[in-house]
């Protein structure tokens, strides 16, 4: 069962994708869909709100770099649909139960999502682009809480584990727990820019002028962030000269700190800098696709693994929770072949 906070995943990309969006009635596949694409025990499930869910997997998809050809258009309504007609059955079992949602938790929902945006017009710009009205997303989470309030109550109480379950997974995902070793580094930045792209000019007298601001403005990046290194061969102190010369504003507040950094994690460039450093040791500049750096390894926290003892609780929840979803995706198997459902695409 999908959580509340993905009904807002796309938060960060709907402003310019609400740019691109039109008034086109739902089609898949060129096929138009019916107002109406299922009833389940003689609820209706729209079109409106398959055209919200398809276009919410497809961006999540391809935030995670994972391609969706046009022509599986078809396959993904379906498998759409048929979490969505999952997700009103159990909402059903809700409110059979006489479960009810305050109108306050599903005002703070909204307020939580709200706070993804940059501001209320963002917000709002998002809600049109899903073709929702702030009505229609009150019952939407209000459908989702019902449906994940019914598995807390009815479900989840009757899933158990079996002895020594935690330790087992603990051991057969050995990997997972073993923490990698992570560099503590601070670094003095100065920022250059790309190279022009001439045939984006309106004329070659713009491009050369252009051209030569970008090469005024690296130029002196790179004097200044050479001259730190000269300074510091010299024995100045890194500190000093990150207040005096570092563009990067959010490290400088904290002396050019930039955290604890994974070298497998961290972009190329700046793990290839800091492999070969000793505690106390800083690079030569290096060029990024930002600008110029010079970086300070601090401190080596060596790789460990977590003890099971520290990480129990966190497996025990974890495999509740898959034990959970497992017994629920069973009996909507069985309430599926019960209910009365009807599908029109």
């Amino acid at each position: 069962m999908k959580p509340i906070h993905l009904l807002f995943t796309l938060c960060f990309t709907l402003t310019f994708l609400a740019l691109t969006s039109t008034a086109e009635s739902f089609s898949i596949n060129g096929k138009p869909v019916p107002e109406v694409v299922a009833t389940v025990n003689g609820s209706e499930l729209t079109a409106a709100l398959l055209e919200r869910e398809v276009t919410a997997y497809k961006l999540i998809a391809s935030q995670q770099g994972r391609n969706v050809p046009d022509d599986q258009d078809d396959k993904i309504a379906q498998g759409v649909l048929m979490r969505a007609i999952d997700q009103e059955l159990l909402r059903q079992k809700g409110v059979a139960l006489n479960i009810s949602i305050s109108p306050q938790r599903v005002d703070n929902e909204i307020d939580n999502i709200r706070k993804k945006f940059p501001s209320e017009e963002a917000f709002l710009h998002a809600l049109r682009f899903q073709h929702l009205t702030l009505d229609t997303l009150k019952k939407k989470i209000e459908h989702q809480l019902t449906s994940e309030e019914f598995v807390r109550r009815e479900i989840a109480p009757n899933v158990q584990l079996e002895e020594g379950q935690a330790r087992i997974f603990y051991q057969e995902n050995a990997e997972s727990f073993i923490e990698p070793e992570q560099y503590l580094a601070s670094h003095i930045f100065t920022s250059t820019l790309p190279p022009v792209e001439k045939d984006k000019y309106n004329s070659p007298e713009a491009a050369e002028k252009a051209e030569r601001m970008v090469q005024a403005i690296n130029q002196s990046a790179k004097e200044a962030i050479e001259d730190a290194y000269k300074r510091l061969k010299s024995g100045a102190d890194f500190t000093k000269l990150v207040h005096e010369i570092s563009e990067d504003t959010d490290s400088v507040e904290k002396d050019g700190a930039l955290g604890a950094l994974v070298l497998r994690q961290t972009h190329p460039v700046i793990a290839e800098a800091l492999r070969p450093l000793k505690v106390g040791e800083f690079s030569k500049p290096v060029q990024s696709s930002a600008g110029l750096h010079i970086f300070l390894l601090t401190e080596k926290i060596p790789s460990t693994t977590v003890p099971f003892e520290q990480i129990e609780s966190e497996i025990l929840n974890h495999l509740l929770k898959l034990e959970t979803q497992k017994r629920t995706d069973e009996l909507l198997k069985q309430w599926r072949k019960q209910a009365d459902i009807k599908i029109f695409i």
